[in-house]
């Protein structure tokens, strides 16, 4: 299995973000969302509030095919969670 890397990231990849990537875009989306669901629906934002966050990661530098540069996460796993928080400050 080869070595996704982008500029600026560190030499350490997550495995799972690795496999990911490999599998394609849909299967990364349909992961995400299973990922997603699993989360109780008590700790899991509206989608108001999830649209927003989203918007904003968009629109952040730190933003790289869904992945956050700052921590590494899927932006749409952490903007999912109702106690998470932007690593820049943003939301």
């Amino acid at each position: 299995m080869g070595v996704w890397r982008m500029a600026g990231m560190a030499d350490n990849l997550c495995r799972l973000c690795e496999i990911y990537r490999q599998a394609g875009d849909e299967k990364t989306r349909q992961m995400t969302m299973r990922l997603i669901e699993g989360i109780p629906a008590k700790e899991r934002t509206g989608e108001e509030l999830y649209a927003k966050r989203l918007d904003l990661c968009g629109a952040c530098k730190k933003h790289a095919a869904g992945t956050c540069l700052s921590c590494g996460c899927y932006v749409e796993l952490r903007a999912a969670k109702k106690g998470a928080h932007c690593p820049e400050g943003a939301w």
